[in-house]
């Protein structure tokens, strides 16, 4: 997994992040602990892991950090501020578990993991989940 630096006049410099993402398929970008620089998290798929990566500064980015090792066949991450606290946290689509996971930042950069299966999604659509099909 690398990221590209622009060294001016359209040129680009390649960046290794890490070598050990096994199936890196899914990559955002977003300051994850709070330190005013961007950090790097990933889904990889092969691995079945979510990992974020610190910088640390000068575009260097320290080694893999687990935020989970059961997300079966991940495909996808996205960073945001889910519950309004001021910290980032993780959103993971893992296709093999038919789930997406939110990985709720508590600071210090340690995640604690909320789910959402791919079924209560459709339970929601047939009204199975008490809402009769009506969406708030």
């Amino acid at each position: 997994m690398a990221w590209h630096e622009n060294t001016a006049g359209g040129a680009f410099a390649t960046r290794a992040i890490t070598t050990s993402a096994d199936g890196a398929h899914g990559v955002h970008a977003a300051d994850l602990d709070g330190d005013g620089d961007v950090d790097v998290v990933a889904a990889s798929f092969l691995d079945d892991s979510v990992a974020w990566h610190e910088q640390s500064g000068g575009g260097r980015f320290a080694a893999a950090r687990a935020i989970s090792t059961a997300a079966d066949d991940a495909r996808g991450v996205f960073a945001v501020d889910v519950d309004g606290d001021g910290a980032v946290d993780v959103l993971a689509a893992a296709r093999g578990a038919d789930s997406v996971a939110l990985f709720l930042n508590g600071g210090g950069a340690g995640f604690a993991e909320e789910r959402a299966r791919g079924r209560c999604a459709d339970d929601a659509a047939t009204g199975r989940d008490g809402s009769r099909g009506r969406r708030s």
